[in-house]
């Protein structure tokens, strides 16, 4: 399979894109409920972090969730930097 490939298995194919990048909570539910039942959820969510794509419902994930896993992930790796 190539790099987006998967995205044709995706439940999300053929929903309303709207859906994934609405401020609205109703609609953040309705796409998250549509990764729930997802077969490649865990591809789109390892394909949001390693674009690190911050808008958006991807993998299960919603924005916030993802910002946060950046921000842990930036201070791990500064942490482990050699001091200069």
């Amino acid at each position: 399979m190539d790099d987006r490939g998967w995205t044709e298995r995706a439940a999300c194919r053929g929903a309303d894109v709207e859906l994934f990048y609405s401020e609205r909570h109703a609609d953040v539910d309705r796409a998250l409920a549509i990764c729930g039942r997802c077969e490649v959820r865990a591809v789109c969510y390892e394909q949001a972090m390693t674009g690190r794509e911050v808008f958006g419902v991807w993998g299960g994930t919603e924005e916030g969730q993802r910002r946060r896993l950046f921000r842990v992930a930036r201070r791990s790796t500064d942490a482990s930097a050699p001091a200069a």
